[in-house]
């Protein structure tokens, strides 16, 4: 998984560029948490300006011990460009999330269910993410990098092939103006199995909705690590 995607880095025969835009709503209610996404992707190059997908994603979980909590989700994703079918998306996930004194490390693994609207049976594809985040001396603004490898171990027809299906690599600066509000801006490397690199602009809006039950003195309010997409 190290070397093979960044091999067709060199392999790569055209490029393009996109807008990612994600806006979300995130709560909280004892030990479940709560989510809802929009994501939209206009196309930058070539064809400019072009929107190309839209996508809705409400998602709940549960806080288990520790550091660990599982999540389980529905999404609707809808091709704009002519591309794919329209999907509708299954998820679940474990998703490991802890802080240290200089450092938040996230590790997720996540299986889709992906149901075409032309194919009676679905794709299912797993998703590994590793992220790290550090504080900037001015404390509202962080870095962040990520990674994560897409794989299909069961294609749906001639829409999607089982195996490698893309990788992504981001880097952020994260800006948290108010506790309520946490601003991002990003550039994501996009390599997909098609060898049409995608040289992706990442912009995000997170809100995070009033907890039920009061936060213990001393807690801090963290953003939930549920990336979408």
């Amino acid at each position: 998984m190290g070397i093979f995607p960044w091999a067709m880095v060199l392999l790569a025969q055209a490029q393009t560029s996109q807008q990612w835009t994600f806006v979300t709503a995130q709560g909280e209610l004892s030990r479940v948490r709560y989510a809802f996404e929009a994501h939209t992707r206009v196309r930058l190059a070539p064809q400019p300006l072009l929107f190309t997908a839209l996508q809705l994603s409400p998602s709940v979980g549960v806080n288990l011990q520790g550091d660990v909590s599982l999540w389980a989700a529905y999404s609707r994703f809808e091709p704009l460009d002519g591309g794919r079918p329209s999907e509708n998306r299954l998820w679940q996930q474990v998703l490991f999330d802890r802080d240290t004194d200089r450092l938040r490390f996230v590790m997720r693994a996540r299986v889709e269910e992906r149901f075409f609207v032309t194919m009676l049976s679905p794709a299912v594809r797993l998703r590994f993410l590793v992220r790290g985040s550090a504080p900037l001396p001015l404390k509202t603004l962080r870095v962040l990098a990520q990674n994560e490898t897409f794989i299909h171990v069961l294609g749906a027809g001639d829409v999607v092939a089982s195996g490698f299906d893309q990788n992504r690599l981001q880097a952020s600066l994260q800006w948290r103006p108010a506790p309520w509000v946490t601003l991002e801006l990003g550039y994501m490397l996009q390599v997909p199995g098609s060898l049409v690199l995608s040289h992706n602009v990442i912009t995000s809006v997170t809100f995070r909705l009033p907890k039920w039950n009061p936060f213990e003195e001393g807690e801090e309010r963290r953003d939930l690590p549920l990336p979408q997409g």
